[in-house]
């Protein structure tokens, strides 16, 4: 069977959506103008759409159980990839893991992995802002030790992520249980230089998925995939992807080093102790 999901992964609240408006534009937008929806061109795993074979009874007996779940997540892939001709960009914040001897996903049907990491300090803030939640409860959801279920818009659905600690969703796909082509991404280099980490993310796509570099498509995904357009646009139409319960917007401020003078001493700490040594590979500390 032909290889064919780039998986877009990154944890909650680390540059997935915006890496998503960037490869979106490249790929999709040809009619080079702004669209605010092109995000929809890449599509979240796990969602229910895909997940064809479950039974009625199946769902109530995964929902109950959420690890469940885990029997079909190769499967579903493995059928959805003999419905399409092309590649396909897959979404998605579950750590690369085995639950009950089922793999995540496989070299089978994966192409490559874009790794999009955020230093976890700014990426409480963020989360605390998007859920409403304290800052205190976020830490202690970074840092959590047990895999948990995060829904995203229903919890009679099966759109949900199988979340556990910062630590775990990093290191996971950093090291990797399938031997593919990966690109790991830092969502500050991202702020501070756009056209030279998106130019290095299309040169790597371009010799996987076997296509020319298109430097005009770069700078047109760049302008139209811009922190200040999507965040005027969220302003006008609100955006689907937004926390239901939160009246913040989704593209809040979108800077680094917030931290620095948002959160307290102790707090600081914390974050650092249990991330030592993943904060340190990424040069956060």
């Amino acid at each position: 069977m032909m290889k064919k999901i780039v998986w877009v992964t990154s944890y909650p609240k680390s540059g997935n959506t915006w890496m998503r408006y960037l490869i979106s534009n490249y790929f999709y937008n040809n009619e080079k103008s702004f669209d605010f929806n092109i995000i929809r061109k890449i599509d979240k795993f796990p969602s229910e759409k895909y997940f064809n074979d479950i039974t009625s009874l199946e769902k109530k007996e995964i929902l109950k159980d959420p690890k469940k779940i885990s029997k079909h997540w190769l499967s579903s892939q493995i059928n959805f990839q003999k419905k399409i001709n092309d590649f396909v960009f897959f979404k998605t914040h579950t750590p690369l893991i085995v639950l009950d001897n089922n793999y995540f996903t496989s070299e089978d049907v994966s192409l490559a992995i874009i790794h999009i990491v955020r230093d976890p300090r700014d990426v409480a803030l963020s989360y605390s802002n998007f859920t409403n939640k304290s800052i205190d409860e976020t830490i202690d959801f970074l840092i959590t030790k047990k895999l948990f279920i995060r829904h995203t818009l229903d919890k009679y659905s099966l759109d949900f992520d199988m979340l556990g600690s910062w630590s775990l969703h990093y290191s996971s796909w950093r090291d990797g249980l399938i031997k593919i082509p990966r690109i790991l991404i830092r969502y500050e280099d991202l702020l501070e230089k756009p056209y030279l980490e998106f130019s290095k993310l299309i040169k790597f796509l371009s010799k996987i998925l076997n296509i020319e570099v298109n430097e005009n498509q770069i700078n047109f995904s760049l302008e139209s995939s811009n922190f200040k357009n999507l965040s005027k646009n969220e302003k006008m139409k609100g955006f689907s992807e937004n926390n239901a319960q939160n009246n913040k917007n989704f593209f809040n401020i979108g800077k680094k080093n917030q931290w620095e003078s948002k959160l307290s001493y102790s707090q600081i700490k914390k974050i650092e102790k249990n991330f030592l040594i993943e904060m340190g590979q990424l040069g956060y500390l």
